[in-house]
């Protein structure tokens, strides 16, 4: 049976994703649900507080951010910063301005970038967020010691069309438990429980198993780059 293989992206990865499936061995679509909304935030204010470290959660939080301290005239608060990304895309951003992340989690998730950044007690650290994202990554962080303030530079705006054209047995990639449920509100003509799905990480995993689809196993790594080579390795044996 022919098989249709969907990424579920936000309007802030389309055309990423779009270039990575240009030249792949599987036909892939693209199908976008949020777009993010920048917030206003004061970069000087905040970054005056002199952090021990500041953490990027995404590249388009990572990309405002730093954008906004370098029109601002922020980064002289910075120089004695460390700084941490969750994953290699985060990274990329971040050296767009000059910066190198000084901590990668092993694996691009949150708590995994929580329980292993290299932070001691009483370390001050900002960490730059999503409107939507979860406390895990902070309450983690003060577990360990650390004095933690959370920034919030944008919000996530949902896609209202319905989603329509998936039939029973095609694939689906998730790169987010927010983006995968949004999908599930809008699915229209087929019940997750009829499609795979192939999650970038095990909190998308633990999502996707909520939602009632059937699991594809976790690619080796969490990227979408990750995902399309698994898909072009094993799609022929599912």
């Amino acid at each position: 049976m022919e098989r249709s293989v969907y990424f579920v992206v936000s309007e802030e990865s389309k055309h990423k994703v779009l270039r990575i499936l240009k030249n792949a061995s599987i036909k892939s679509k693209v199908i976008t649900v949020i777009r993010q909304v920048p917030l206003s935030f004061d970069v000087n204010k905040i970054l005056s507080e002199r952090f021990d470290w500041i953490i990027f959660t995404s590249p388009f939080g990572a990309k405002l951010f730093l954008k906004k301290a370098l029109e601002k005239g922020a980064f002289q608060y910075m120089i004695d910063t460390k700084f941490a990304a969750v994953g290699s895309e985060t990274a990329k951003a971040m050296q767009r301005f000059g910066l190198q992340p000084d901590f990668l989690p092993r694996e691009y998730t949150t708590i995994s970038l929580a329980n292993t950044i290299p932070i001691t007690q009483f370390n001050k650290v900002l960490t730059v967020r999503a409107q939507e994202g979860d406390n895990e990554l902070e309450e983690v962080l003060k577990q360990r010691g650390a004095i933690v303030t959370r920034i919030n530079v944008y919000r996530q705006a949902q896609r209202r069309k319905k989603i329509r054209g998936i039939n029973a047995g095609d694939i689906v990639v998730f790169g987010s438990k927010n983006e995968a449920k949004i999908f599930v509100s809008l699915l229209h003509g087929v019940k997750p429980t009829d499609l795979y799905a192939l999650p970038l990480g095990p909190r998308v995993q633990e999502e996707l198993k909520k939602l009632n689809f059937t699991l594809l196993p976790l690619p080796k790594v969490y990227t979408f780059e990750g995902a399309l080579r698994e898909l072009e390795a094993t799609l022929s044996g599912l």
